[in-house]
């Protein structure tokens, strides 16, 4: 990814980012409105386009009016990007729910997926709407870290996903470590008193991570259990 387009986002979201891994950048959502030749159902093939004129703008507080309906993202931070010509659509938007519990909508987004609930809305009057998601942490390895592989889990190479998931949390460890040895380091040459508390929070902080990231890492058999069900 350019390191122009890493700037913007990082901007945009307020803090250093970078792709989560290698393995799933981006992906794309592709859906139709009901209209003629792109629904496969009979009872939208016969149905008319439409329209501009006679169409109410679809609410982001009506579930009817969504494509997905509310949730989160595996990953903190994502940007949601429109590439369908948004010429005379109507909806499409993805919507974003504030803490306040207002909605705002727009067709480029960058936000908190994983903390922040959104849905992107039913697309009228347009024969597409297609749309791209791409996926980003922080770049410091001092920043929390909840990604969760639930929703990635089912349709990946299991191998691939756990070993690059594998490989940057345990770089964030490496780094976290080695920081947290150049402290003591400088601690004792300088004789200052050892701070317990703070390392014993240190340690609590990457215990939590470790615990997280073993819940992410499912058995096989677990997977299976996991989505079918039982």
């Amino acid at each position: 990814m350019l390191d122009k387009t890493l700037r913007i986002i990082s901007d945009l979201a307020g803090i250093d980012v970078v792709p989560v891994f290698d393995y799933d950048i981006a992906h794309v959502n592709v859906s139709g409105p009901s209209v003629p030749g792109l629904s496969p159902l009979p009872e939208d093939r016969v149905s008319k386009p439409a329209q501009k004129t006679n169409t109410e703008k679809p609410r982001a507080e009506d579930k009817n009016d969504s494509i997905i309906s509310w949730h989160n993202d595996s990953y903190a931070f994502v940007c949601v990007t429109m590439l369908s010509d948004c010429t005379g659509m109507v909806g499409g938007e993805t919507a974003l729910r504030t803490a306040d519990g207002n909605v705002i909508k727009g067709y480029a987004v960058v936000l908190q997926g994983r903390y922040i609930d959104h849905q992107a809305l039913l697309t009228l009057g347009s024969t597409e709407r297609v749309s791209m998601v791409t996926a980003f942490r922080a770049r410091s390895s001092g920043v929390r870290d909840d990604t969760n592989l639930k929703l990635v889990r089912p349709i990946s190479n299991i191998d691939e996903l756990y070993n690059e998931y594998a490989q940057y949390r345990f770089g964030m460890l490496e780094d976290r470590f080695r920081r947290r040895r150049e402290r003591v380091d400088q601690s004792i040459l300088s004789k200052a008193p050892f701070d317990v508390k703070e390392t014993r929070s240190f340690i609590r902080e990457q215990i939590e991570f470790l615990e997280q990231m073993e819940e992410q890492i499912k058995e096989e058999d677990d997977c299976k259990k996991l989505y079918n069900g039982s």
